[in-house]
Formats: structure tokens, sequence, C-alpha cells
């Protein structure tokens, strides 16, 4: 179970599960229990794991259409989303070939630069916000292991997505406000609020846990 408590000049979350004690500081409450929520089901399924050794991420790719998408508004595009993924060649490997038990953050890196090949950076951060969903749930419904997603920091996410879609500071006014205040943003002098989160995920694609993840600095 998760405890949020406010020391000075930032929240503290401190996570116990079955043994494993974490603690974590964020500059901002509404950080510290966004991301209190995820790592906890993290843990949580790292516990319950069991690695289905005979299990596709097509497989995952189906169940999530069936149990998951179905619910949703926009279900006609993730449908369509989902059964394109698993299509993608890496490798002379189909991604819904894959195994799950062998899925690993390299083969994931490897997929998100063939997509940057024939579609825009927005694109490929919500194609990675939508296979983080179904990762999350082949492992609630297969038990599978934790996987890699490795994805970046809240600034290199902005950064990568910047690049990828030709975008300068001055673009990014109507999302985080005055000129200043990107550059105190995009140099780590200024945290993003749960506005300025919001709006980045909706606006440029860039996934939720991205953006709610630790920042930073660069060295």
């Amino acid at each position: 179970m998760a405890s949020i408590s406010k020391c000075t000049g930032c929240w503290r979350v401190q996570i116990s599960i079955a043994g494993n004690r974490e603690s974590q500081t964020f500059t901002t409450k509404a950080l510290a229990v966004a991301q209190s929520a995820i790592r906890e089901t993290e843990l949580r399924s790292q516990k319950l794991s069991g690695i289905i050794s005979d299990k596709s991420c097509r497989d995952a790719f189906g169940r999530y259409e069936r149990e998951g998408s179905r619910t949703k508004r926009g279900y006609r595009w993730e449908a369509l989303r989902v059964s394109a993924m698993a299509d993608i060649v890496v490798g002379r490997v189909s991604s819904g070939d894959v195994k799950l038990s062998d899925l690993t953050s390299d083969f994931l890196g490897k997929w998100r630069d063939q997509r940057l090949k024939i579609v825009v950076g927005s694109t490929v951060n919500r194609d990675l916000n939508l296979l983080s969903h179904v990762f999350s749930t082949a492992t609630r419904e297969y038990k599978a292991k934790h996987f890699p997603m490795d994805l970046p920091g809240p600034i290199d996410a902005i950064k990568f997505c910047m690049e990828q879609q030709g975008l300068k500071p001055r673009d990014l006014i109507p999302i985080i406000g005055r000129l200043n205040r990107v550059y105190e943003i995009l140099s780590h002098a200024r945290p993003l609020t749960l506005a300025m989160i919001w709006r980045l995920h909706e606006g440029l694609g860039i996934p939720a846990e991205s953006l709610i993840k630790p920042a930073k600095k660069s060295t």
C-alpha cells in the first residue's frame, strides 16, 4: 500500500508490497498520487507474474481488442490500430509472432524506430501509449511478465515529440504558456503542472506514463 506525505518542498511516496519497499519524492501532490498508483500496479503485477511461454503478442493484441478496447469510446479506431500493430515487421519477424516471454526493451525500441519510418512522432507516441495498455492487460489476464516499455522521462518525451514533428519552443505556448515558461520547462527549471500534462497528452499524444515520471536533469 502506498502512503503519501508532505515534506519540505516536495511530496514523498512510500510503497511497501510483499517485502519490497520503495521511497521517492515528487514536486507536486498530483504527480505523487499518479506515479504511486502506477508503481504500485507494477509491483503487484511483478508479484503475481509467471511467464506464459505459449502466448504471443498477437494473443495479447486480440485479448485486448476483445476484452478492453470494446468497452471504450473510439473502439473502431483502437481495433484497427491493434490489428495493424501485429503485422509490423521488425528484423524479418512479425510483431504479432513474438512470444510474450521473449519480448525485450530492445525489440520495442526497434519497433518504435520502424514505425518512425512510416508515421510521424505523435502517432508513434499514441501507439506506445496503446501498447502500454495492451501489455498491462496481458499482465493481468495471462499473468505474463512485467513488460519493459522503457518510456522516456517527461522532458525527453517532449523534446522527442518536438523533434519528430518539427516543433519549436514557440509552438508549445498554447500548451504550456508564455515562451519563458516553455524554456523553463525544457531546461528543468520548472516542473510540469497537471494541466500541462493533460494538454501535452491530449494535444501531442505524449504518453501520460512518460509525463508523470520524475524528471531527471541532463548531465
